[in-house]
């Protein structure tokens, strides 16, 4: 499974007192994540109308429409909404890795959709859980829990406002996009990393890779996602 993570770089990388508009531009994570099966109804608010997930593929879908299919307020609810449920979700499996992860992929989207001085808070918490996971399990959600870590330490702002660490970051998602090569995720975001370091060759070759993945049959919604973002993206870059 793959990450998707949504913090916003202007949400995240502005001084503290500053941070107050809601996020603007691309936004990115993240899954780590990635995921998974067909598109279910939802509300206006957002939230799926017919089955409430319960189950860590069913948490994926969800997350999988409310980042690809959902903006502004709507996401946001979805957000919230499957936040609270995997948060009780673990209160009877605390030691699932790939529970765990997923907490912190969605709280760490939670943070990019709500911006404002709560986004910090909310990326630390999501920091706690990844490397919670990776206690239990380094490859948790195939690599998707470090590739998580990974973008979340790209994105926030460095010490003394937070804890970013762009090197760090990019050899936590060189690491899982090596282990992982078939992982459409862990290539996406670190090709967006390159691009957004201005290493316009490494994208271009990165995107390339992750669009040479499998289909994920079984995350369709995700991986359909991620396929015409990186379709974008070189298009972008002149390819």
């Amino acid at each position: 499974m793959s990450p998707f993570i949504s913090l916003s770089n202007s949400s995240m990388s502005r001084p503290v007192h500053k941070v107050v508009a809601k996020p603007r531009g691309r936004s990115f994570a993240v899954v780590l994540l990635s995921l998974l099966f067909v598109v279910a109804a939802t509300t206006s608010t957002g939230v799926m109308a017919n089955t409430a997930p319960k189950t860590v593929p069913e948490f994926a879908e969800a997350f999988a429409q409310y980042r690809f299919e959902l903006n502004g307020k709507p996401q946001k609810l979805g957000y919230e909404d499957l936040d609270a449920r995997i948060s009780d979700a673990m209160t009877a499996n605390s030691d699932d890795a790939e529970l765990i992860a997923w907490a912190g992929i969605v709280r760490s989207s939670l943070a990019g959709a709500s911006g404002g001085l709560g986004a910090l808070k909310m990326a630390k918490q999501s920091r706690r859980l990844f490397e919670k996971a990776m206690k239990i399990d380094p490859n948790a959600l195939d690599g998707g829990a470090r590739t998580s870590l990974g973008v979340l330490y790209t994105k926030v702002p460095r010490w003394p406002l937070g804890f970013g660490d762009k090197k760090l970051g990019e050899a936590l998602m060189t690491e899982s996009a090596g282990l992982f090569p078939d992982n459409l995720s862990a290539q996406f975001f670190l090709a967006e990393f390159y691009e957004e370091q201005g290493r316009k060759a490494d994208a271009i070759a990165t995107y390339r890779q992750a669009l040479a993945a499998p289909v994920d049959a079984n995350a369709l919604t995700s991986d359909t996602g991620y396929r015409k973002l990186i379709t974008e993206r070189l298009s972008a870059l002149g390819e």
